[in-house]
Formats: C-alpha cells, structure tokens, sequence
C-alpha cells in the first residue's frame, strides 16, 4: 500500500515541498494582534504550491458582520480573477496559530504566523506530517508588492533558525497587477 501511495504523490511532488522526517516547530509571534494583522497581504515568496499558479496573489484578513475573522486569498489565473474564501479563528493559547477552514464541513488547517511587523512584512507557516515525511508551506507576505533584499534574506533567516527548509523558495509574481 506504501508503494501506491507514494506513486500517487509522485506529480505532486514538482509543486509541494516534500521532507523526511517530522514538521519543524518553530516559534510563533508572541503577543500577536489578530486586529492588527487585519487587511491585504501580498505573496512575495512561497515554497512551491500546487494551488498558487497564478499571479497577482494576495491575501485579504477581514472581520465579518457576525464579528467573525475571515480571509478570501486572490490570483489572477489565465487573466481571470480566482478567490476563494475561509474562516480564521486565532488560537486560544497562543493566538499567532490561526485555524483556517475553507467549508464547515472539513477540520481547520493551521496557519502559523511565525512573525509580522504588522505594517510590512508577515512570515506565514503551516506544515503537514505525512508517515515518515512531511510537507511544508511557507510564505513571505507584504503590503506591498516589494520587499528590500535586506528584508527577505532577515524573513528567510527567521524561518531557518526555526527549522523551516526555505531553499526551494521562489518569488510571486506581483507584476502587471491592479487592485483584485
């Protein structure tokens, strides 16, 4: 059964990150404001993701009229405007650990703020084991849709020190965009 599924990941593989072993755990953003975190966030780096195939890729945290947290992430893919929407419940303990859920019916994905400055940069995690290996998502977001080479080389170097594997990152690409 082993061989199977492995065979079943193979085409995956070019567009996830792929390691063995378990998820890093690295540190989260300690006294992390979910209402400061609030508003746009464009992609600037990503591990590689099967879902991000466009450009133009953002992410909008909001509230809802319930009060609620939400977030609907955009791209533009073959010159069509694509969201799609999910629920954000920050962690009780340690809120910087979002949950999100993409329909009410399937279990929250984690999303991990491991740091943001709130006005310029936000270092984003989530990591799934799987057997005797793991996959890993990483992002590198901005408010804008440019960040200084200083700052990216400091975003890689805080996802390394906790663990996380960034070599295979590659840039978003924020040109020709308008406001989605």
């Amino acid at each position: 059964m082993l061989p199977a599924l492995l065979l079943l990941l193979v085409p995956l593989a070019s567009a996830q990150t792929f390691h063995i072993g378990r998820c890093p755990k690295p540190a989260v953003q300690g006294n992390f404001s979910m209402e400061q975190f609030l508003g746009r966030w464009h992609q600037i780096q990503s591990l590689p993701i099967l879902q991000e195939e466009g450009r133009c890729m953002a992410a909008d945290f909001d509230r809802n009229a319930d009060g609620d947290f939400g977030v609907t992430f955009s791209q533009i893919l073959d010159n069509e405007v694509k969201t799609w929407e999910a629920a954000v419940c920050p962690g009780k303990e340690e809120p910087a650990k979002l949950g999100v859920r993409y329909h009410r019916y399937l279990p929250e994905c984690p999303l991990w703020v491991l740091h943001t400055d709130y006005s310029s940069v936000a270092l984003m995690y989530y990591c799934q084991d799987l057997y005797f290996f793991h996959m890993d998502y990483a992002w590198i977001m901005s408010r804008t849709r440019t960040l200084s080479l200083q700052t990216l080389k400091g975003a890689k170097e805080k996802f390394t020190e906790g663990g996380v594997d960034v070599t295979e990152m590659t840039a978003a690409d924020q040109t020709g965009c308008k406001d989605n």
